[in-house]
């Protein structure tokens, strides 16, 4: 792909994708960036058509793993209260900046686990109030 002037490789492509497909790009701005390179095109619509599916979400464990079965792994490290640092380990993005985590397939599923962690320990929260007002009222 030729991009900006400068012609990237097949790996860079991919990053380059990862990042127009993290942050929302349209396929239509994206045919009037790269101009006449329909191969790139192309493949951007099909990783398009795969995120809005669920299909290949993130890629950690024994491969891509699909949107569902990536919230349930999140949601069992948050159950498990695993720290965001763990969680980054696993979806092989620990150290690296926010700008270079939209270059990457697992953007998505590290920017989600925050708010699935918090959801957990408000959901606990609420139930040990509950046990202890329950508890109060019978004494």
């Amino acid at each position: 792909m030729t991009f900006e002037g400068i012609f990237r490789d097949a790996k860079e492509t991919r990053k380059w994708l990862h990042y127009w497909l993290n942050t929302g790009e349209s396929a239509e701005n994206l045919a009037t960036k790269l101009g006449t390179d329909s191969t790139v095109l192309a493949s951007f619509r099909k990783m398009q058509s795969e995120a809005e599916k669920g299909l290949k979400y993130a890629k950690f464990g024994t491969g891509y793993q699909t949107k569902k079965t990536t919230m349930d792994w999140l949601g069992r490290w948050a159950v498990e209260e695993r720290p965001l640092e763990y969680v980054a380990k696993q979806l092989k993005v620990l150290d690296k900046t926010d700008d270079e985590l939209k270059f990457l397939r697992n953007y998505n599923a590290i920017k989600e686990y925050p708010a699935i962690l918090k959801k957990v320990q408000l959901e606990r929260a609420k139930h040990w109030a509950k046990l202890n007002q329950a508890k109060t009222t019978r004494s």
